[in-house]
């Protein structure tokens, strides 16, 4: 029994440092950030669609004037949002 439990010991010890640890935690890290951009697209995507929504209904009930300020406004703030993301 003693024997066996030396046995399993050293060959855990040697697929221990068959791991690179380096990898690993590049592997991860990499995981991260590709699961990062996918939720910053995904809210960029959104926040577009809610602002034509928007956009449309504001066009539909308010006069010319108002609509074309609050559409040059939303679409400023998305073009300065897009940029800061992308630094």
């Amino acid at each position: 029994m003693h024997g066996n439990l030396s046995c399993y010991a050293r060959k855990l010890k040697r697929q221990r440092h068959h791991v690179d640890a380096l990898a690993v935690f590049n592997r991860v890290v990499d995981l991260i950030f590709k699961l990062l951009i996918f939720f910053v697209v995904l809210v960029l995507v959104m926040g577009l669609m809610k602002m034509f929504l928007e956009a449309w209904t504001i066009m539909s009930e308010s006069p010319l004037k108002d609509a074309f300020g609050f559409i040059v406004t939303n679409l400023l703030t998305f073009f300065i949002i897009l940029n800061c993301s992308r630094a």
